[in-house]
Order: C-alpha cells, then structure tokens, then sequence
C-alpha cells in the first residue's frame, strides 16, 4: 500500500532513493567490484576492467541472484554504454558481455558465500555487496580491495502489505525505524558496513565514528 506521508516523514531521505510509492528507505548500500591485490600488483579500475580478463586474468566471482543484481548495468558500462543511458537495460547486449568472460566465472549464492571467496582467495575479482566485503577484509583479513570506481548504490525499503488490520499503526512504527536517534542507536546499520537513510542520521554516524561508506 502507498506510504502514509502524513504519518511517516520522507523530508530528510535522499529523494533518488525513493523507488516506490509504497516503499519506505531504511538503509543504503553499495554492490561493487573487489580485487585481489596479491593478484593484481595494478589494481584494475572499474566494470572495463572487471571484463577484461586479457589485462587482468584470473576468475570472476559473480552473484547466481536475478535481482537486484548489478552485473547487468556493469555488463553494459563495461561494453561502453554511459552509466545515464543504462535504462531500460538492453539485456541481449548484458548477457552477450557477460557470455564473453563465462570460463572464468564463478558463482556465489549468498553473502556469506562472496566473503568466503574472498577469505579463501577462491576468486581474482568478484563484484559483492560492499558490507560484506568489507567485514571479509577487517575482520577476516582477506587480501583484497574494493575498486572505487563503478559502485552501484542500492537501497532496502520497509513496505506494508495492504489489508493489515492497523496500517497506521504500522506506518507509525516505519516513522520510527527512520527517525535519526533509532538508526544511530537501534538500526542495525550500526553493526554493519552500510548507512542510514535518513541524512541527519548519517551525520551523526560520522560524529560518533560508525558511518560506513
């Protein structure tokens, strides 16, 4: 069902965050490019370079979801469509790039499993969520990088299914998960690597030390 704005305020999220109507920002994260900087002396340089394999060879760790999953807009950006020109996505044109690196594909099928490439070393590059990556390189040491270039900022959004027996009860209850104090203190934003998305949250994330990129 479409948002209660009388009820949950939206004035403080980033506006190009808003997908839907009826869904409400909660948290925003990064999908992007991770390298194995033992492999690669020269770190490579974006989506170009992550379908590149005769410059930087090696395996590709790639998401097995369907959606949301960014190796389609990294496809076409890699085949030179400009990241503004990327919609509707031409998916003959994606998978044909992709088609063209599939040898050294090797498919993950959860979080935990991306950083598990990563831990293991099992991949050259992958493209991941970036909480993920991180928490592998932090805290599990792994030898990688992410490639600053060419990330893809997602966001989660909370919805409620129309037909519940309170929706402004429920709406209220979002309100509340969005406000700054809860998303600093209460989000689960606070424990890993991803950002809040109500702004003045994320600038008091950054008084304390805990914001992530």
């Amino acid at each position: 069902m479409a948002i209660d704005t009388k009820i949950v305020d939206l004035s403080k999220v980033d506006q190009s965050m808003i997908s839907s109507p009826c869904g409400a920002p909660i948290i925003r994260y990064g999908f992007g490019i991770f390298y194995n900087t033992t492999k690669y002396p020269t770190a490579p340089t974006g989506c170009k370079d992550f379908f590149d394999t005769t410059n930087f060879p090696g395996t590709r760790g790639v998401w097995s979801g369907a959606f949301p999953n960014q190796l389609l807009e990294c496809a076409l950006v890699a085949d030179g469509v400009a990241p503004d020109a990327l919609y509707p996505l031409d998916l003959n044109r994606a998978f044909a790039k992709i088609a063209s690196i599939k040898d050294s594909i090797k498919f993950w099928g959860s979080g935990a499993e991306s950083a598990d490439f990563m831990t293991s070393s099992e991949v050259d590059m992958l493209m991941a969520w970036t909480g993920r990556g991180y928490k592998a390189i932090e805290e599990q040491k792994a030898p990688y990088a992410i490639v600053p270039n060419d990330i893809f900022v997602l966001s989660d959004d909370v919805f409620v299914p129309k037909g519940v027996k309170d929706p402004a009860a429920a709406w209220a209850l979002v309100n509340y998960m969005m406000t700054p104090a809860n998303q600093v203190d209460g989000h689960f934003a606070i424990h890993v690597p991803a950002a809040p998305a109500n702004t003045a949250a994320t600038r008091m994330f950054a008084k304390i030390g805990r914001a992530h990129v």
